[in-house]
């Protein structure tokens, strides 16, 4: 990416690095410092046309963490989440497509958050 000019990283974090979590502090302390090497990278390789961004998901219905709860639980989840639904998969990938293109060519150092509007900063 240096040698040719330009690049985009594209970290994934989670919510609860903004939030908080309390059901384990090294998966907070884990998530919180992406948005660390994020800041870092966009400020040292920013002069060479490299972009760092980090998208934190917040509920996401993949295959493997929402098969593994009971509807109650899913219900609960949901409950949470102002735009009444989990996050699928595509409402992660359109974000990082966005990310990847020039049309956010001015954007480094930023961490978007993709949760329906649970977490608000």
């Amino acid at each position: 990416m240096m040698k040719q000019g330009y690049g985009v990283i594209i970290n994934i974090s989670s919510t609860p690095a903004i939030a908080g979590y309390d059901k384990g502090a090294p998966y907070t302390i884990a998530k919180s410092a992406i948005l660390g090497i994020t800041k870092h990278v966009a400020k040292e390789y920013g002069k060479y046309g490299i972009r760092c961004n980090t998208i934190a998901p917040g509920s996401i219905a993949t295959q493997t963490n929402w098969d593994r709860l009971s509807k109650a639980e899913r219900l609960d989840l949901v409950s949470g989440i102002p735009l009444g639904r989990p996050g699928q998969p595509e409402d992660i990938a359109g974000v990082a497509l966005v990310l990847a293109t020039e049309y956010t060519s001015f954007v480094s150092g930023q961490t978007i958050v993709v949760d329906g509007g649970e977490v608000t900063l």
